[in-house]
């Protein structure tokens, strides 16, 4: 996957975030979980960026 800067921005301030809320080493489970949720919003991201230009799913 290719991230442009505003992107990686804002999924490092929210991986911070999330990292001074959440003990980690307390619960794999939620490390787990946090990973799937960034990987989600990264992706939404990045495809709503890429809305108007084609219908079909983009590649990245």
């Amino acid at each position: 996957m290719n991230f442009d800067a505003q992107t990686v921005l804002v999924t490092q301030m929210d991986k911070k975030r999330i990292i001074e809320s959440i003990p980690f080493q307390e619960s794999p489970t939620m490390l787990l979980n946090y990973k799937k949720v960034l990987a989600t919003r990264i992706i939404e991201h990045q495809r709503s960026k890429f809305k108007g230009f084609d219908d079909s799913d983009q590649k990245f």
